[in-house]
């Protein structure tokens, strides 16, 4: 599949989408693209790897799951380059080898069986078309919790050590802390609508909220005190709820706004780490809309 191909096809789940995103422009500068689990394959892997500039860091699984390559490592702190070969087609050759066979279900008049697992796969090798060679760089380092923590990049060694490869993923989680203020402080949790465009309007419409309640938010400056233990920031929660005070009275003024978001605030601890408390939640029925 080339580049306009996969430009102009909107897919319906996160990879075949981060691959439509990643050919809509062009990287005249180095890029770094960091990804959670959810993104690990082969696939996605070759078109990160297809683009000049354009650089990723991806966590993987480490367990069963995982990808063979990475399944094969032992489980210790290492550095290291894993090479490996993808093939469409089921030959004795590829058995031998130890190629990593993906069933596409792309060859013509056969039906395949309800249990055969379909993978994509968008790219033909150099020199035969069903044999394509990968190399990737794979580091794996021990958490303060004494877990491992696995990462695949192509960022050079001789650059990028294990502690800066560290670093860059866990950039990552000011993400999470964002989709948590946007599902819960904005309201994006739970969707309204009924269609595929009024969906697509309520979730545009909750982003440029967010967006307007951040930008606001990164012009107001907190004043620290140095008698302070802690230095303190502005609570989003408050500010979001203040940001749509804003739009609903028409007598909230903006310099009320600024006014007072300064005056919720919120110590930074840094170092901080909480126990998660996971809890299944069933979805939400459509009748939850119905009043009582």
């Amino acid at each position: 599949m080339g580049k306009d191909e996969i430009s102009s096809h909107i897919a319906h789940d996160e990879q075949g989408a981060l691959c439509a995103l990643i050919y809509r422009r062009k990287y005249p500068e180095s890029t770094i693209v960091v990804l959670d689990r959810g993104y690990e394959s082969y696939n996605t892997i070759a078109h990160l790897q297809n683009n000049p500039n354009l650089y990723f860091v991806l966590r993987v699984k480490q367990d069963k799951a995982a990808l063979r390559p990475v399944r094969e490592l032992p489980m210790e702190e290492l550095d290291r380059d894993l090479e490996w070969t993808i093939t469409t087609r089921q030959t004795n050759e590829a058995k031998e080898k130890r190629w990593i066979f993906l069933q596409t279900g792309s060859k013509k008049g056969k039906t395949n069986s309800p249990g055969t697992r379909i993978t994509r796969w968008d790219f033909k090798g150099p020199v035969f078309p069903d044999v394509y060679p990968m190399t990737c760089r794979a580091v794996r380092f021990m958490l303060d919790s004494g877990q491992y923590e696995t990462l695949l990049t192509n960022l050079p060694r001789d650059e990028f050590s294990i502690s800066d490869l560290a670093g860059i993923y866990h950039m990552r989680w000011k993400i999470e802390t964002n989709i948590r203020f946007l599902k819960y402080c904005v309201g994006l949790l739970n969707l309204h609508s009924r269609t595929d465009e009024l969906i697509m309007q309520e979730i545009y419409a909750h982003l440029t909220m967010y967006n307007f309640c951040t930008r606001i938010c990164r012009e107001i400056e907190i004043p620290q005190k140095l008698e302070n233990k802690y230095q303190y920031k502005i609570d989003m929660t408050m500010a979001i709820y203040l940001c749509k005070k804003f739009f609903r009275d028409s007598d909230f003024s903006g310099e009320k706004l600024v006014r007072d978001i300064k005056r919720y605030v919120q110590p930074v601890r840094p170092s901080r780490a909480d126990e998660r408390n996971l809890k299944a939640k069933t979805f939400p029925g459509f009748p939850y809309r119905i009043p009582s």
